[in-house]
C-alpha cells in the first residue's frame, strides 16, 4: 500500500509513513504559528507567504486546507493580543493590517467569511471596550442601529447599539400546598360531612421568563430598550447591580422589591465591559 500522506510504498498493510505522519502533524501547528508571529509582529500576508507554502508543502498539507490554517493562526494572534483582557492601539493596528493583507485579491487565499467576521468583531469589540475604558465615545465605529425609536436626551449620547436583544424578567408567583384532616361523617345517601379542617403552607417561587425582544441602547446617562411590548430606560445611577452573564449581563434597579432584569446580547464580555463604564464617556 502507499502511504497517506508522500504517496510511496508504506509497505504491507501500512497506510503511512511515520515519519510523514510526524512531519504532516508538526506542520499543522507549524503554519498557524507562523500566521499568528506575522500578525502580531505587524507583518503582511505577503511576508510569510512563501514560508507557509513551504512548510505547508513539506508537511503534506492539502491547499485546501490552508485557508483554515490561516485563520487558526490569526486567532491565536487575536487572542494573544487580548491576554489581559485589553487591546492597546499597537496591537490593533498590527493586527488589524494584517486582516486586510489577507482581504487583498492577490492573498491567493479564499478564507472562511464567517470566521473572518467573527474575528474582525471581536478585534471590533476590543477596540470599542479599551475606548469606553478610556473615557472616549466609540459610537463612530458602529452604524447607528435603531436611533429613531429612542427620544434621548440633551445631556446624553448614544455610546453603543444591541440588536436583537432577549430581554427576561423574573416572576414570583405563590403556591399553596396542603391537606384535609379530620373525619367524614354520613348524613344522607352521597352526602358527607367533614370535621376538622384543611392544613397547609402557602410557598413562593421565582421563574424566568422571555418578555421581549428588541433593541439595547446604552448612553451616557441611561440604559434604554425598545421591545414589541416593553420600551423603557433606565438612569445609571438608579441601578443598584450590573451582573456579567456568559451572553449578555442583568441588571437590579434601585426600587422596593426589584428583580433582575436580563438582557441577552451574545456576548457578555462586551455587553457588560461597555454597559458598567458608559457613564464615564466624555459626551
Amino acid at each position: 500500500m502507499n502511504c497517506t500522506y508522500c504517496g510511496q510504498p508504506a509497505g504491507f498493510l501500512r497506510r503511512e509513513h511515520r515519519a510523514c505522519r510526524e512531519r504532516h502533524q508538526e506542520s499543522l501547528t507549524a503554519v498557524p504559528d507562523a500566521v499568528r508571529d506575522a500578525a502580531v509582529a505587524g507583518r503582511a500576508w505577503r511576508d510569510v507567504r512563501g514560508a507557509v507554502d513551504e512548510r505547508a508543502g513539506s508537511g503534506f498539507i492539502d491547499r485546501g486546507r490552508l485557508p483554515e490554517l490561516v485563520m487558526d493562526g490569526v486567532e491565536q494572534a487575536v487572542a494573544h493580543a487580548l491576554d489581559d483582557d485589553i487591546l492597546n492601539e499597537e496591537e490593533e493596528q498590527r493586527i488589524s493590517g494584517f486582516l486586510r493583507s489577507l482581504e487583498q485579491a492577490e492573498s491567493g487565499l479564499t478564507l472562511p467569511q464567517d470566521r473572518f467576521r467573527e474575528t474582525t468583531d471581536r478585534l471590533v469589540k476590543a477596540t470599542v471596550v479599551r475606548l469606553v475604558l478610556n473615557g472616549k465615545n466609540p459610537a463612530s465605529r458602529q452604524r447607528l442601529v435603531g436611533a429613531s425609536a429612542f427620544n434621548f436626551m440633551k445631556s446624553e449620547t448614544p455610546v453603543w447599539y444591541f440588536t436583537d436583544v432577549d430581554y427576561f424578567v423574573v416572576h414570583k408567583q405563590s403556591h399553596f400546598s396542603g391537606r384535609s384532616a379530620g373525619v367524614g361523617f354520613r348524613v344522607a345517601r352521597g352526602v358527607y360531612l367533614r370535621t376538622g379542617g384543611f392544613k397547609g403552607q402557602r410557598y413562593t417561587t421565582e421563574e424566568t421568563k422571555h418578555a421581549d425582544t428588541g433593541t439595547l441602547c446604552v448612553t451616557t446617562k441611561h440604559v434604554y430598550f425598545a421591545g414589541g411590548a416593553n420600551r423603557f430606560r433606565v438612569r445609571h445611577d438608579r441601578i443598584v447591580t450590573y451582573t456579567p452573564m456568559a451572553d449578555g449581563f442583568s441588571l437590579t434597579r434601585d426600587r422596593a422589591n426589584a428583580r433582575p432584569e436580563m438582557f441577552r446580547t451574545g456576548d457578555g464580555w462586551f455587553a457588560y465591559n461597555i454597559v458598567t463604564n458608559a457613564r464615564n464617556v466624555e459626551d
